[in-house]
């Protein structure tokens, strides 16, 4: 009896010491599984687990702040109402090639807050399949996708901003090596008409020269002037816009008397090289306030062109008010040619400043090319644009608009 009550206490001692070992490894059961849930939830990305049909079935801490939210609003949503609608076709794609492959893959979309903040999110993710418990049940009847949510705005920013310090670094090579190019060629169209000046100057020194052949020599010399005049007047022009100093004046514009003018100085040119010369205002005639000096010299820039490149056939100038306005009004001015055109690739560049495409056209026609990039340039300060339509072997038409305010009819 006494070695019977000895062997139960021995047992109820095994007993409490198996109960303390089985409390001591639940309580560090519990220390574990509070530290996985404190990884989990303090991880330095998000996570979140999908069902197949897109409802979060479960988040961490860090994923829910990602969100600007609490775990309860996330539960149960479906992850794509926080996908921005321009990558709502993108995610989808993403989810359903997940389930369709079960093979991990990332995928890079905008993402906005409960608030609607919008940041750059990045998402690594993978399909678990169902879950058999040891009794053939399954714990997890259907696959989930686990994925990773972490915020690369910052990273998506400095890219962006490093992929445009590259692109300006080679627009500003292109730009420098464009510059270089204009300089050499202004130096020579400079250069021409100088040495024509000084050419003529020497032979007018020369003695024994009739009278004719001063006159001549002095129409050369004049000649050559006026093309270097013009020539510095229109790099001025450049240098002064670029530099924000040009001024526009406000005076009555006639556009009728405009294109009289053009007639009287253009129309004997274009018939000596025998072409047809026309210009046509299409409306009332009216008067506007805006500056003719410069809608003159847009004009004149454009007809030096038509008539330099034109060979055969005809000139024509066209201006008309565009419908639809009443005091603020926008004039358009074209100029038609039949010379040689211009292709599509080329006319994207051809009215800028340091356009290489006029050089190589120029060098057989003369000039140093600025007319164009004058115009846009004016058109621009005037409140409008200026543009061409061109084909190769088919003529062009230039034009422009400037906005101007119509001028009461006088009593």
């Amino acid at each position: 009896m006494h070695e019977s009550l000895h062997d139960l206490q021995l047992h109820q001692i095994e007993l409490e010491m198996q109960n303390e070992e089985l409390r001591r490894a639940r309580l560090e059961l519990d220390a574990e599984r509070d530290r996985y849930f404190d990884l989990y939830d303090l991880a330095p990305v998000g996570y979140c687990t999908l069902s197949e049909k897109g409802l979060i079935l479960g988040a961490n801490l860090t994923a829910a702040s990602l969100f600007s939210t609490d775990r309860s609003g996330l539960l149960k949503q479906p992850f794509s109402r926080f996908v921005c609608p321009a990558y709502q076709d993108r995610y989808y794609l993403y989810v359903r090639q997940l389930f369709v492959t079960r093979q991990a893959d990332v995928c890079d979309l905008q993402v906005q807050t409960a608030q609607g903040h919008v940041l750059w999110a990045d998402l690594s993710g993978v399909v678990m399949p169902a879950v058999t418990g040891n009794d053939g049940r399954e714990t997890a009847p259907d696959p989930v996708l686990w994925f990773t949510v972490s915020d690369i705005t910052a990273l998506k920013q400095a890219t962006q901003e490093l992929i445009e310090a590259v692109q300006a670094g080679k627009d500003a090579q292109a730009a420098n090596h464009a510059k270089s190019q204009f300089l050499a060629h202004i130096s020579h169209e400079i250069r021409t008409p100088l040495n024509g000046i000084l050419g003529m100057a020497q032979l007018l020194q020369s003695p024994g020269l009739t009278q004719a052949q001063r006159i001549d020599y002095a129409g050369v010399v004049m000649s050559s002037g006026r093309i270097l005049m013009n020539l510095l007047n229109d790099i001025l022009d450049i240098s002064m816009i670029e530099a924000g100093k040009f001024r526009l004046e406000s005076k009555p514009l006639e556009p009728v008397q405009v294109l009289r003018n053009a007639e009287a100085l253009f129309g004997p040119l274009a018939r000596a090289k025998g072409l047809a010369f026309e210009t046509r205002w299409i409306g009332p005639d009216l008067s506007y306030l805006g500056d003719p000096h410069r809608v003159t010299q847009m004009i004149s820039n454009l007809l030096n062109n038509a008539i330099k490149f034109t060979v055969k056939g005809h000139v024509r100038v066209e201006a008309r008010a565009l419908p639809g306005q009443a005091d603020n009004v926008t004039l358009e001015f074209a100029v038609f040619d039949t010379g040689i055109g211009i292709a599509s690739e080329q006319q994207a560049v051809l009215f800028q400043t340091f356009s290489q495409i006029e050089n190589i056209i120029t060098r057989s026609f003369d000039g140093a090319g600025l007319g164009l990039s004058i115009v846009r340039k004016l058109a621009e300060l005037m409140g409008s644009a200026a543009g061409v339509e061109s084909q190769p072997g088919q003529g062009s038409r230039f034009w422009f608009r400037v906005k101007v305010r119509r001028l009461a009819a006088s009593p």
